[in-house]
C-alpha cells in the first residue's frame, strides 16, 4: 500500500478555505526517503495522522469511537441546556470539524499492494447546532491510456480488505508510537503480559478464548448428563425375552379377533345399505313424478303465449309496412313545422337588417365630425408644440445657469479654505525639515559602526569552514555508502542463505524419518490384513453354528413341541418325524439334552465374541494405520514440494553469489566477517556525518552572516535613500507652499468675478421663460399639445372602428336571410315527396290486409287498427320460442326419466334381505362395540421396548465420546487456570519472543551496541550491552536516550510483526528524539532513511526537536496563522 494524495479541509487547525493538499509522490516529497512534519505544540501535527485514519476507518487514536453517544463522562444535576444536548461525546470523531465551519473531510488517495488505486473520503456536516452523521465513501480510480481517469463507487467496508490490515494493525503497522514501548520496558514482568496484549492487538482474544474452554467444559459435562438421563429412560422401557415373547403371542391372537369382527361388521353394514337404497329410490320416484306433474301445468300456462306468437309471425309484413307509412306521415310533419318556422325566421331577420342599416348611417355621420375636428384643431396644435420646444430650451438653459452658480459659489469657498490650509502646512513643512536633518547625521554614524562589527565575524567563520571543506573533499561518501549498503545486503542475503539451509537440512531429516514410518507402517498393514483374511471365514462359521445351536434349544423349550411330545404313544406314529419309538415323551426327559445344548452354546457365544474382539482390534488398528498412512503421504508430497521450493530459492542466492558454500555451518561463520565489514562502514559513515554536520553548522553560520551584511548593507542602503529622498521631498514641498499661496490668491479674485456673471444670467432665462408659457396659452390653453393630439386622433379611430362593425352586422343580417329563403325552399320540395311516399306505403297495405283476412288460420277480421295495436307489442318473441321448446323438451324427459326409475325399484325388490332392518341394527351396534384398546397397547409396549433397544445401541458410541470430551474439556480447564491468565502468560511469552527477534533485526540497522533477549520461559526481557562485554543489563539500568534505541526497535519490530506480509510503502513515527544525543540521533535518521532501500518504505518523523529540523531537509511544516489557533501547511524545500 502507498499513499499518493491526501486533501484536508476544516480539520482541528487546518481551516485554510481552499484546503490542503499533501503529495506523497510530487513535488519535495516524490524524491525523499525521510521528511519530517514540524510546527509548534497544538499547530496540528498529528492532525494529519488523524486524517489519514479517519479517511480509511471513520476512528483516530485521538477519537476512538465513531459512534453518536453523548457526553457519557458526565453527569448533569437538573435539565440540560440546548448546547448541551448538542455536545458530542468526547470520543466522537465528528469533533475533529474546525470550530465555526460548517462542513470538512479527509480524501486519501492510495495505490493498492495489487496495483489498482483507490480514494476513501470521509466528511463531516453540521448544521445550525447539530451535527450530521459522518459519511465515508470509497472509489476505484481507473486511468484510461489518454489520460483520463473513472471513477467507480465501492463499499467503503471493504478498506480492511483491499489494505490487507484492520484499524489496529494499521496504527501498529503505520503509526509507531515508542512511548508505549517505553512503558512496557519498565512495567512489572506481572503486567507485561496485558501490555503486550495491548501493543498486538489480541488484549480479550485469550479472555475469549478461556471463557470458550470453560463453556465448552459445560457443555461437555452437560451433554454427559443429558445422554445418561436418556440412558435410564430408554432402560425403563426394555423386557426380557420372554416378556417380549407372550406380548407378540397376545398380539397375534388378539388380532385374529379383530379380524373376524370387522369381516361381520362388513357384512352387517351390506345388508342395512339395501334399506337406505330401496328408501332412497321411493324418494326419488316420487320426486320424477311431481316434476312430470308441474312440466305439464307449465305447458298449459304457455297455450296463449304460443297463440300470440303465431299470430306476430304472420302479420310481420304487414306491421313493417305499416310503420314505414307511419314513419311518412311523421317526416312530413316536421318538414310542415319547419317551413313554418323558416317563413317566421325570414321576417324578423328582414326587421333586424333595417335597424343595422339605420345604425351605421348614425355611425357615418360621427366619424366625419370626429375628422373635421381633428382637421380644423391641427395647425393650432403645431404651433404650441413648437413653442413647447423653445420652453423645454430655456428651462435647460435656466438648470444649467444654476448649476453653474452654485458651483461658483462653492469654488469660492474652497479657494478662501485652499489659502488657511496652505499657510498651515507651509509651517508644519519647516519645522519637519530641521528633524530630518538631525536624524541623517545620526543614521551615518550606525552604518558605519555596524558594518565593521559584520566583516570582522565573516573572516573568522570563513577559515573555520575553509578547514572543514578541506577534511570533506579527502572522503569518499559514495564509496562509503555503497560499502554499507553492499555489506548490509550481504548480511541479508546470508541470513537468507542460512535459513534456507537450515530449512533444507530440517526437510531432509523429516522426509528420512516420515518415510522409514512409513516403510514400517505399510509392514504392519499386511500382517494385519493377512491375519483379517484368516479370522472372516472362522466368524462366519462360528455364527453359522451357533444360530443353528440356538435355534434348537429354543425349538425344544418352546410349549407347542412340548404339547406334541405330550400327546405321543407308543406304537403310534409321531406326526413329525414318523418314529414309534418316542424315548423323550416324559415331561423331564429333554432336561439333561437342553442343559447339555445350552453350555455348548454359552462356550460357542464366547469363542465368537473373542473372535470378533480380535477381528475389532485389528481393524481399528487398520484404519489407524491407515490414517496415519495418508496423513504421512500427504506430508511426504508436501516436504517435496517444500524441499523444491527451498531449492529454487537458493538457486536464485547462488546466481548472485555462486562461490557461497551450501551448508548453515559454513554460512554462519562466513556472517561475523561480514557483519563487521558493515559495522567498519557505518563507523566511517558516522565519522563523515559528524564532519557534515560541522560543515553544514559552519555553512550555515556563513549563510546567516553573508545575509545579515547584506542585508544591513541594503538596510542602510535603503535608510540612507529613505533619508535624504525625506529631506528632498520636504525642501521641494516648502517652495511649492511658498509659490502656491500667491496663486490661491489671484484665483480667489476671479473665482469672485466668475460668480457675480452666473447670478445675473439666471435672472434672465427666468424671465424668458414666464414670456414662452403665455404664448402656449394663447394657443391651445392649459392642455398638453401631444395629449390634446393623442385625443383627438383616439376618437377618430373609435368612429372608424364604429362604422367598419355595423357594416358586418348589416352584411351578417343579409347572409342569413338568404340561406333561410334556401331552405324553405328545400323543405317544401320534401313535403310533396313525402305525400307521395305516404300513398304508396297505405295502398301496400291495404292489400297485405286483405290477404290476411283470406287465411283460415287466423279467426276474426284484420284492419289497420288490428296492426297498429300488434306494432306495438314488445314481447321477446326468443324468449317466448325457447320458452315454449324448452318445455316440451322437459316434459318427455321427465316422463322417460320416471319409467327408469320405477323398473329400478322392481330389480331393487328382487335383493331384499331375509332379516328385518332392526334386527341388522342391533347386530351391527353389538359388532361395533368390539374394542382393539388391548391389542394397541400391546402393539405400543412392543414398539417402546424395540425403540429403547435401538436407541441404546445408538447411544453406546455417543456415550463414550461424551466421556472423552468431557474428561479432555475438565483437563484443559485445570490446565489454563480458572480464570485463563496462565494460558494468556503462556501465548504472550511466544508472542514475546518473535517480537524480540523482529526487534532485534531493526536494532541492529542504527545500532550495535544492544540487543535483546528473553528471560528463558517468561516474560522477562533484559539487554546484552555488546560495548561493554555482553553485559546482560536489566532495561530499568538504561538511560533516556538508550530506553528511546530499544523502544524504537520495538515499535519497528511489531510493524515488520503485524504487517502480515503486506507491503507498506509509508511509516510515520511521532515525537520521542528529544532524548537522543546528537551521535545517536545522525544514526537513527540514516537507519530511518535506510528503510526505503531496504524495506521500501518512506519514513515520516513528527517532531518539534531543532536538531531533527536541520538534519531532516524535506518537511512539511506547519505554521500558525498569528494568534487566530488556524494553521497552514508548507513544504520545503
Amino acid at each position: 500500500m502507498k499513499f499518493i494524495r491526501l486533501e484536508i479541509k476544516n480539520l482541528a487547525s487546518l481551516d485554510r478555505p481552499e484546503g490542503e493538499v499533501i503529495e506523497f509522490e510530487k513535488g519535495p516529497l516524490a524524491g525523499s526517503t525521510i521528511f519530517s512534519i514540524v510546527g509548534p505544540t497544538g499547530s496540528g501535527k498529528s492532525t494529519i495522522l488523524d486524517a489519514i485514519c479517519l479517511a480509511l476507518f471513520n476512528r483516530t487514536p485521538r477519537y476512538p469511537r465513531a459512534k453518536n453517544d453523548r457526553n457519557q463522562s458526565i453527569e448533569i444535576y437538573g435539565a440540560k441546556d440546548k448546547d448541551e444536548n448538542a455536545r458530542l461525546a468526547p470520543t466522537d470523531s465528528r469533533n475533529i470539524l474546525t470550530r465555526g465551519k460548517r462542513e470538512g473531510y479527509s480524501r486519501l488517495t492510495f495505490l493498492a499492494n495489487d496495483g489498482t488505486l483507490w480514494r476513501a473520503e470521509w466528511t463531516v456536516r453540521k448544521n445550525r447546532i447539530r451535527f450530521e452523521q459522518a459519511q465515508r465513501s470509497l472509489y476505484r480510480i481507473t486511468v484510461k491510456p489518454d489520460g483520463t481517469t473513472v471513477e467507480e463507487p465501492a463499499d467503503s467496508n471493504s478498506i480492511p480488505t483491499i489494505i490487507g490490515l484492520d484499524y489496529d494493525q494499521f496504527l501498529r503497522t503505520v503509526v509507531l508510537a515508542q512511548g508505549s514501548f517505553a512503558n512496557f520496558l519498565t512495567a512489572k514482568e506481572d503486567e507485561r503480559y496485558m501490555l503486550l496484549e495491548k501493543l498486538v492487538g489480541c488484549d480479550t482474544m485469550y479472555s475469549r478464548i478461556s471463557d470458550e474452554i470453560t463453556q465448552r467444559k459445560k457443555t461437555a459435562l452437560t451433554n454427559l448428563d443429558s445422554i445418561n438421563a436418556r440412558l435410564s429412560i430408554h432402560a425403563s422401557n426394555d423386557l426380557t425375552d420372554e416378556e417380549l415373547e407372550q406380548l407378540q403371542q397376545s398380539v397375534n391372537r388378539l388380532k385374529e379377533e379383530a379380524d373376524k369382527n370387522s369381516q361381520a361388521i362388513e357384512t352387517t353394514k351390506k345388508q342395512l345399505e339395501w334399506y337406505d337404497t330401496d328408501r332412497h329410490l321411493d324418494r326419488d320416484t316420487l320426486r320424477l313424478q311431481q316434476e312430470l306433474d308441474a312440466a305439464l301445468r307449465r305447458m298449459e300456462a304457455l297455450k296463449p303465449t304460443e297463440e300470440r306468437l303465431q299470430l306476430h309471425d304472420l302479420t310481420t309484413e304487414a306491421v313493417k309496412t305499416y310503420e314505414v307509412a307511419l314513419h311518412h306521415r311523421k317526416s312530413l310533419a316536421n318538414a310542415q313545422s319547419l317551413a313554418e318556422r323558416l317563413a317566421h325566421d325570414i321576417e324578423a331577420e328582414e326587421k333586424e337588417r333595417e335597424k343595422a342599416k339605420e345604425h351605421l348611417e348614425s355611425s357615418t355621420r360621427k366619424m366625419e365630425s370626429a375628422e373635421q375636428d381633428l382637421s380644423d384643431r391641427t395647425p393650432r396644435i403645431n404651433r404650441a408644440r413648437v413653442i413647447t420646444g423653445e420652453l423645454s430650451i430655456s428651462r435647460s438653459n435656466l438648470k444649467e445657469r444654476l448649476k453653474y452658480a452654485a458651483d461658483a459659489s462653492q469654488q469660492v469657498t474652497a479657494a478662501k479654505e485652499a489659502i488657511d490650509d496652505n499657510n498651515a502646512r507651509l509651517k508644519s513643512l519647516t519645522m519637519s525639515m530641521e528633524q530630518a536633518e538631525s536624524a541623517r547625521r545620526k543614521l551615518r554614524e550606525m552604518i558605519e559602526a555596524n558594518n565593521d562589527r559584520l566583516t570582522k565575524e565573516l573572516s573568522e567563520i570563513d577559515s573555520r569552514l575553509s578547514a572543514a571543506t578541506a577534511k570533506l573533499k579527502t572522503a569518499d561518501i559514495a564509496g562509503l555508502q555503497k560499502t554499507a549498503a553492499d555489506a548490509q545486503g550481504d548480511i541479508n542475503m546470508l541470513k537468507e542463505g542460512i535459513a534456507n539451509r537450515l530449512r533444507k537440512e530440517q526437510t531432509d531429516a523429516t522426509l528420512l524419518d516420515d518415510r522409514k514410518r512409513h516403510k514400517e507402517l505399510t509392514g504392519r498393514m499386511t500382517e494385519i490384513n493377512s491375519e483379517l483374511n484368516r479370522l472372516t471365514p472362522q466368524i462366519e462359521q462360528a455364527e453359522k453354528s451357533t444360530a443353528t445351536l440356538r435355534d434348537d434349544i429354543t425349538l425344544l423349550r418352546s410349549a407347542d413341541l412340548q404339547h406334541q411330545r405330550s400327546r405321543l404313544e407308543d406304537g403310534k406314529a409321531c406326526p413329525l418325524c414318523g418314529s414309534t419309538h418316542h424315548p423323550y415323551a416324559e415331561h423331564n426327559a429333554l432336561s439333561p439334552v437342553i442343559d447339555h445344548l445350552s453350555a455348548e452354546l454359552d462356550a460357542r457365544q464366547m469363542s465368537l465374541e473373542r473372535l470378533r474382539e480380535r477381528f475389532g482390534i485389528l481393524g481399528n488398528e487398520s484404519g489407524r494405520i491407515e490414517g496415519e498412512t495418508l496423513q504421512l503421504e500427504k506430508r511426504i508430497a508436501e516436504n517435496l514440494r517444500i524441499f523444491e521450493q527451498i531449492q529454487g530459492q537458493w538457486d536464485v542466492i547462488v546466481s548472485q553469489k555462486p562461490a557461497w558454500p551450501d551448508t548453515s555451518a559454513s554460512l554462519t561463520a562466513m556472517l561475523s566477517s561480514h557483519e563487521k565489514a558493515l559495522a567498519e562502514a557505518d563507523r566511517q559513515l558516522s565519522d563523515y556525518n559528524l564532519l557534515r554536520q560541522l560543515a553544514d553548522r559552519l555553512h550555515a553560520e556563513k549563510d546567516r552572516t553573508t545575509a545579515a551584511i547584506m542585508a544591513h548593507r541594503a538596510k542602510a542602503e535603503s535608510d540612507t535613500a529613505k533619508s535624504d529622498e525625506e529631506c528632498y521631498r520636504l525642501n521641494t514641498e516648502i517652495q511649492t507652499a511658498t509659490e502656491r499661496s500667491a496663486s490661491l490668491q489671484t484665483s480667489l479674485a476671479e473665482k469672485n468675478m466668475q460668480y457675480d456673471a452666473a447670478r445675473k444670467e439666471v435672472e434672465k432665462v427666468k424671465s424668458e421663460i414666464t414670456a414662452t408659457e403665455a404664448r402656449i396659452r394663447e394657443e391651445i390653453g392649459d392642455s398638453d399639445p401631444e395629449v390634446l393630439y393623442r385625443n383627438l386622433v383616439k376618437a377618430v379611430e373609435e368612429a372608424k372602428n364604429e362604422v367598419s362593425a355595423r357594416t358586418a352586422t348589416l352584411n351578417e343580417k343579409l347572409t342569413k336571410i338568404e340561406l333561410a329563403k334556401g331552405g324553405l325552399t328545400q323543405t317544401r320540395n320534401q313535403i310533396s315527396a313525402e305525400s307521395e311516399s305516404i300513398a304508396t306505403a297505405e295502398q301496400k297495405l291495404d292489400t297485405i290486409i286483405a290477404g290476411l283476412n283470406d287465411n283460415d288460420s287466423i279467426t276474426g277480421k284484420i284492419d289497420r287498427k288490428t296492426i297498429d295495436e300488434i306494432s306495438r307489442w314488445d314481447d321477446d318473441w326468443e324468449k317466448c320460442r325457447r320458452e315454449t321448446g324448452l318445455c316440451r323438451q322437459t316434459v318427455t324427459a321427465a316422463q322417460a326419466t320416471l319409467a327408469e326409475k320405477r323398473n329400478d325399484k322392481n330389480r331393487h325388490l328382487l335383493l331384499k334381505p331375509e332379516t328385518d332392518e332392526n334386527s341388522l341394527q342391533e347386530q351391527l351396534d353389538r359388532l361395533s362395540a368390539y374394542s382393539t384398546d388391548e391389542l394397541d397397547r400391546t402393539r405400543l409396549r412392543i414398539q417402546s421396548c424395540m425403540e429403547a433397544r435401538r436407541q441404546m445401541g445408538d447411544m453406546a458410541d455417543e456415550l463414550r465420546r461424551a466421556r472423552e470430551n468431557a474428561s479432555d474439556w475438565t483437563q484443559i480447564s485445570e490446565a489454563i487456570g480458572g480464570d485463563g491468565k496462565t494460558l494468556r502468560k503462556i501465548a504472550q511469552t511466544y508472542t514475546l519472543r518473535f517480537l524480540i527477534a523482529h526487534a532485534n533485526e531493526e536494532i541492529r540497522r542504527f545500532n550495535r551496541r544492544y540487543e535483546l533477549m528473553q528471560v528463558k520461559d517468561s516474560l522477562g526481557i533484559r539487554v546484552i550491552d555488546h560495548d561493554r562485554a555482553d553485559d546482560i543489563r536489566d532495561t530499568t539500568s538504561l538511560s533516556g536516550g538508550e530506553t528511546f534505541i530499544v523502544s524504537l526497535g520495538l515499535a519497528l519490530g511489531l510493524s515488520a510483526l503485524s504487517s502480515h506480509g503486506v507491503s507498506l510503502a509509508n511509516l510515520f513515527i511521532d515525537e520521542g528524539f528529544g532524548t537522543l544525543d546528537p551521535d545517536s540521533l545522525a544514526t537513527v535518521i540514516d537507519a530511518l532513511a535506510r528503510l526505503q532501500s531496504s524495506r521500501g518504505k518512506k519514513v515520516g518523523v513528527i517532531s518539534h526537536t531543532d536538531t531533527m529540523s536541520e538534519r531532516i531537509t524535506t518537511q512539511i511544516r506547519i505554521v500558525r496563522n498569528g494568534n487566530s489557533g488556524s494553521s497552514h501547511l508548507e513544504f520545503h524545500p
